[in-house]
Parts: structure tokens; C-alpha cells; sequence
């Protein structure tokens, strides 16, 4: 009995010793905070253009995210190693009915910045319903199917679509180029556009400051914010339309991060700035605008040379004008090695849907030929575009060296016609550019082709810059969307690609990465391939 006595005695001894020893690890020790900087200082970014330059959710195209989505947040984000959808605003989801309803649950107590209140679903109802809305420059594909948003409470979002979408997060997520489906306050918006745009109001770990139209936009760091407080503490957008002069700036460390087209990768190395790219990013190539069946003065009964898709000499001029451009030059004097041919535009080399296709090639005897059984042995008269995208300003210069190839090698006479991108959009939907080529770089809005195909290359497409229209391409790109196995879905765009590869709808370039110059502030920053502006800036690391 002693014995046990003694024992119990040492056993509360001991017990006693390790809790008080627990406490006082407990009063020294604790786990580094995620947000260990007191924010300071400003964070420069200068980018070529702010596109519309609008922060309302239906007037924005897409390519508004350059500026927008430091204050935003979208219901998931994109895990930036894995590709991983993880949740940011919605904690969890569920998918019903085939992709045809999503049901979000909304993480509790994420506040609006100005005291507009806490998220709930009816700000995500109210959102999606104006991005939604008829005439919306909104351009995100799931919109175009959205029937109504239910919010059995206020926690708790159910999506219900007219059609399957399986791949709809893609689409309400921060981690993808061109998807402005960030949840915005309800009681801000319905203040009305004009005070919605000038003061916009969101959630994110940047608060809105001011906007300087076609100069600026600047923000300061949410400090203790839910998911991430930023290093710095304030970020200034700067739209530097010049490239060099967003070099110089760089270089100088006026600004810290420089959005830089690959095409000035030399200019960039004999400045001694530091570059992180982000890969397979975009598909440069030029549209060839006018292939649209019974579309007005746009037809292809009008007389474009090229057009229309499916006729044999109009798709001689097109595969002549493919091998009467030298790619691997273009690759090595503009894109400065950062591109890869691509026989089909998006399909990147190694992935599941893509086949086995090779570029057409360089050939510039045999595309004469072609011209000359086409009936323009001398070429004929057309207009290039000269157009400029956030995150693609080298598409001017790309469609500059296209448009010299042609005229050498084939004697075409073309009209170099520069045009801001803002002004061009508004020829999306109208297809008002017939017998015109323009340069562009279909971004990344997705994990998968069909992605950005849908929305520039269907007849009902919200940003229809394919140039062409076809039955059987709208039946591919419906199929594909409905779709909810991946490997049936890969099957599917494999035949698109070869049927596209076929036609030769466009001149085929290749792909392309997204190239930031920055400043030896700049530590560690998470990129999600594909997305190519400026993001996740509440990740970086600031180095002092």
C-alpha cells in the first residue's frame, strides 16, 4: 500500500512538472503566424494595357483581370504546384444532375471591404445574375447556361444550370486567365453602375484605393485578412503601354514586377533584370476573319479570299499562307526561343487530347503553287490588325513579321492597321472584321482546349475570334462541354483537333509563355501556369 502510495505521488508529480512545463512552451512557443511581415512599402506593377478598364461584372470580357483581381475573389482558386481546385469563398462544393447543379457552401464570416457587410449567397446570386444578364460583355461560358442561383441559406449557394457543364470550376475560379466570375457585394452594386465602377468593393487582400482611367489603379493590403495579408503595403497598377519603357522602369526599380512579352527576352537579359515565366500560357497565331455562314457584309458569299472553310480553293490560300511563314524564325528573332510550334492552336505537345500532328511547315514554293491553282498567283489586298492583349503585347510585332513573309513570298499587299484592344472587342460578337487577319494569342481559360475553344470558336461564342463558324465544330465543343468523363472528353478533342488541323483555319504559330521582368524586391511567387497577368500577389515574398 505504501509502495502505490509513493508511486501515485511520483505519477502527480510528474503530471504536474509536464503542465506546467506545457504552459510555459506555450507562453514562449507558437506556430509562425502565415502573415509574420507587418506589411510596408509599395508593390509596382506595370502592365501594356488595363483592357475596358471596368470593375463591373458585366463589362468585363475577360482580359480585365490584369486589374481587378487584387481586390476580387473568385468561390475557388487554383493550387499553383498541383492545379488542385481549392476552395477560397466556397469551403466545399458538390456536383448534381451530371454538372447541370453545383452547390457551394460559402465560408462564414468573410467581410466586405467599407463596411459593406459579410458575404452571403445572395451577393453570389446578385453577381452572376448581372454578369448573366442580356448583353453582358461578360464572356465566361457557364453564364451563357445559368438559370437561376438559390440560396436555401444565407451560407449555402445552389447553381442550377439549363445544361450539364462539368468543368464549371474552371470557371468560378481565381486561378485561371480570363475568368471574371469574382463574387462581388450585392448592396455595393446596387448602388449603381457608375458608383459600382468608381468605387468598386470586394473581399480580397487588396482594397480598392483609387483608379486614374488609362494611367493607374492603386490598392492597399487588407491587414489580418481571412486567407492572406500581403507583404507590402500598398500596390500600384501602372499601365506602361511601351514595352522598353517597362524594361527601363524595371531595370531601374521604379516598378517591381514588369509584364514583358517574350519577344523582348534579349532587351530584357542586356537590362540584367531577373524574368519568371509561366508555361503554356498561350497559343499565338493569326485569325483570318470572315468565314461566317450567312453573317451579313461578314459572309463568306462576300468574297474573301480564304473564305469560305469549306471550300478547296479558299483552303489552299489558307494552307499556303501557313507555309509561306518561317516559325523558327519568328521563334528565334521575336519570342527569343519561348515558343513552340503547334499544329493545332492549344493543343500543347504531350497531353492527353492532343494528336499526333505535325506543324505544317515552311515551304514557300509549294505555297505559291497553291496560290497560283487558287487563282491569286500574285496574292490580293487585305488589312492585318495590329492588336495588343494583356499579357500578348508581342501579337503587334508577331502579325508585323507574318504580314512581311507574306508580302515576300507570296506578293501579298497588306495594310498594317494598329487597333486598341478595347475598341476590337467590340467586334467580337458582331464578327465586323470580314477579309481582315488579326494577331492573336488564344489565352489559357482552362486546364483543357475545348476551354478557350468554346468561347472563340463557337457560332454562339461570347468572344467568337476564330474567324470561322461550322456546324460541325459548334456539335464538337457541345459534346465536349457535356461531357463528364475526362477520358471521353480527351477522345473527343482529339477528333475536334484533327478536323480543325484539316481545314487550316488559321496561321498556325505556336505556343508561348507569359514573361514578368522583376525587381530584387520580389521573393518567392507562386504562378499558376496558364494564367497570364499579374496574380497572387498576396503571395510574395518581400525581400528587404
Amino acid at each position: 500500500m505504501v509502495d502505490l502510495a509513493i508511486r501515485r505521488r511520483r505519477f502527480l508529480l510528474v503530471l504536474l512538472s509536464a503542465l506546467m512545463l506545457g504552459a510555459v512552451l506555450a507562453a514562449v512557443w507558437r506556430p509562425a503566424a502565415v502573415d509574420a511581415k507587418e506589411p510596408r512599402g509599395t508593390l509596382t506593377i506595370a502592365v501594356a494595357t488595363m483592357a475596358n478598364e471596368s470593375f463591373l461584372p458585366d463589362g468585363t470580357p475577360g482580359a480585365e483581370m490584369v486589374f481587378s483581381n487584387y481586390m476580387f475573389e473568385h468561390l475557388v482558386r487554383r493550387d499553383p504546384e498541383t492545379g488542385e481546385n481549392l476552395p477560397m469563398l466556397a469551403e466545399s462544393w458538390k456536383v448534381e444532375d451530371r454538372g447541370a447543379t453545383w452547390v457551394f457552401k460559402l465560408r462564414r464570416g468573410v467581410k466586405f471591404h467599407g463596411g459593406f457587410g459579410e458575404l452571403t449567397c445572395e451577393d453570389v446570386k446578385f453577381t452572376f445574375a448581372k454578369a448573366a444578364r442580356p448583353g453582358t460583355a461578360n464572356t465566361t461560358p457557364f453564364l451563357k447556361k445559368l438559370n437561376e442561383v438559390q440560396c436555401p441559406d444565407p451560407y449555402t449557394a445552389v447553381v442550377r444550370l439549363k445544361s450539364p457543364h462539368p468543368m464549371m470550376l474552371n470557371e468560378v475560379n481565381s486561378g485561371v486567365f480570363a475568368q471574371v466570375t469574382y463574387v462581388q457585394s450585392k448592396k455595393a452594386l446596387e448602388r449603381g453602375d457608375d458608383a459600382a465602377n468608381r468605387h468598386p468593393i470586394g473581399t480580397g487582400p487588396w482594397e480598392f484605393v483609387s483608379h486614374t482611367f488609362g494611367d493607374r489603379v492603386e490598392y492597399k493590403a487588407v491587414k489580418n485578412h481571412w486567407r492572406k495579408a500581403p507583404e507590402f503595403e500598398r500596390l500600384v497598377l501602372l499601365k506602361v503601354p511601351e514595352a522598353a519603357t517597362r524594361i527601363a522602369m524595371a531595370a531601374a526599380g521604379q516598378v517591381d514586377i514588369a509584364e514583358v512579352g517574350v519577344d523582348f527576352v534579349k532587351e530584357l537579359k542586356a537590362a540584367r533584370v531577373e524574368t519568371r515565366a509561366i508555361p503554356e500560357f498561350a497559343s499565338m497565331g493569326i485569325t483570318l476573319g470572315g468565314m461566317w455562314p450567312d453573317r451579313g457584309p461578314g459572309t463568306s458569299k462576300s468574297g474573301v479570299p480564304w473564305a469560305p472553310l469549306e471550300d478547296e480553293r479558299a483552303r489552299k490560300v489558307r494552307l499556303a499562307f501557313n507555309l509561306a511563314v518561317d516559325v523558327q524564325a519568328i521563334q528565334s528573332e521575336i519570342f527569343g526561343g519561348f515558343l513552340a510550334p503547334t499544329a493545332v492552336t492549344m493543343f500543347f505537345p504531350g497531353k492527353p487530347w492532343t494528336p499526333d500532328l505535325k506543324p505544317y511547315g515552311f515551304d514557300p514554293a509549294r505555297a505559291r503553287q497553291l496560290m497560283k491553282e487558287a487563282g491569286y498567283p500574285n496574292c490580293f489586298e487585305f488589312t492585318m490588325l495590329l492588336v495588343t492583349w494583356p499579357g500578348r503585347g508581342y501579337g503587334p510585332r508577331a502579325a508585323e513579321a507574318v504580314a512581311s513573309m507574306l508580302e515576300k513570298n507570296l506578293g501579298c499587299k497588306i495594310t498594317r492597321e494598329p487597333m486598341d484592344r478595347a475598341i476590337f472587342s467590340r467586334h467580337f460578337g458582331a464578327r465586323t472584321f470580314p477579309g481582315k487577319a488579326i494577331g492573336y494569342a488564344f489565352p489559357q481559360t482552362g486546364t483543357e482546349p475545348w476551354e478557350i475553344w468554346i468561347r472563340v470558336g463557337h457560332s454562339k461564342g461570347p468572344a467568337q475570334i476564330s474567324g470561322f463558324e461550322h456546324p460541325t465544330m459548334d456539335d464538337f465543343l457541345d459534346r465536349i462541354s457535356r461531357e463528364p468523363d475526362s477520358n471521353a472528353r480527351a477522345k473527343l478533342q482529339k477528333e475536334m483537333a484533327e478536323w480543325v488541323y484539316k481545314h487550316v483555319p488559321r496561321i498556325e504559330i505556336g505556343g508561348t509563355v507569359a514573361l514578368f521582368g522583376v525587381s530584387k524586391r520580389v521573393g518567392k511567387w507562386p504562378l499558376v501556369p496558364g494564367q497570364g497577368v499579374p496574380h497572387y500577389t498576396e503571395y510574395i515574398t518581400r525581400v528587404d
